[in-house]
């Protein structure tokens, strides 16, 4: 799952979150139900406002994202489900600001292919350019069930 939060602006000065949907077609993705859901809010100085936010289409940018990292996955072999969360920063020009694990899968080599395949995966496409803002918080969810088969997804606030 990936979820954009805003980059150093407090939710409440910005209103209620918007939705958007990215295509959920699972091109380059594996495993049921993986889509791109876009959820995000601005971090301009001042930041727009609903109506304003509704016209940044999260969806394209989300998908390539999601599909870059999952080329750049390599979680190994494994007879658990685990369940990582990474949490990283993507600037304006898509670039890698920050990462951080931000839930243990309990196995550090599974946590390390999570981080790993995020960072080879950088840099990202530059931001939306109807977005405002200069950075992107996202929180990606990597998951492995028990028969082995791998998924990532996608939503964002």
């Amino acid at each position: 799952m990936t979820e954009v939060l805003p980059a150093q602006r407090p939710s409440s000065q910005l209103g209620p979150p918007v939705s958007a949907s990215a295509p959920s077609n699972g091109a380059g993705i594996q495993g049921s139900g993986a889509s791109g859901l876009a959820n995000p809010t601005q971090s301009a100085p001042n930041p727009p406002n609903v109506a304003a936010r509704a016209n940044v289409d999260w969806g394209p940018w989300l998908a390539d994202l999601q599909r870059k990292v999952e080329r750049n996955w390599i979680p190994g072999q494994t007879g658990t489900s685990r369940r990582t969360v990474v949490v990283f920063t993507v600037g304006r020009a898509g670039n890698l600001q920050s990462i951080r694990l931000a839930r243990t899968s309990g196995s550090q080599q599974t946590d390390d292919a999570a981080l790993t395949a995020i960072q080879r995966a950088a840099p990202f496409p530059p931001l939306p350019e109807a977005y405002e803002g200069n950075s992107v918080t996202i929180n990606f969810t990597f998951d492995i069930n028990v028969l082995g088969q791998l998924t990532v997804g996608g939503s964002a606030n």
